[in-house]
């Protein structure tokens, strides 16, 4: 699911001076993403966002699955403060 405006180059994720999303976007493209991915059952993960940091609670299938969720995550606050990640496997 990519966007028609992102052009991947030297430049990506570089953005203007001073800008920061706010809390509430950072926290629904963290969600969406782990719901658009087929390869992560997202129903037992909490995403909380504060201050830019992201804490993950809950628990995945197993550890293959847990670091999808860590590099799906990581595809979205590769720009943010911090990131913790509590996420257990069964």
């Amino acid at each position: 699911m990519e966007e028609w405006w992102v052009v991947p180059g030297p430049f990506s994720g570089i953005g203007p001076v001073g800008y920061q999303r706010t809390d509430e976007r950072i926290q629904e493209d963290i969600s969406e993403r782990l719901m658009h991915h087929g390869h992560i059952n997202a129903r037992d993960i909490e995403v909380d966002v504060k201050n830019g940091e992201v804490t993950l609670n809950g628990s995945v299938d197993d550890r293959r699955m847990k670091r999808l969720v860590q590099d799906t995550i990581d595809s979205v606050t590769a720009s943010l403060r911090s990131m913790t990640t509590c996420v257990s496997e069964d």
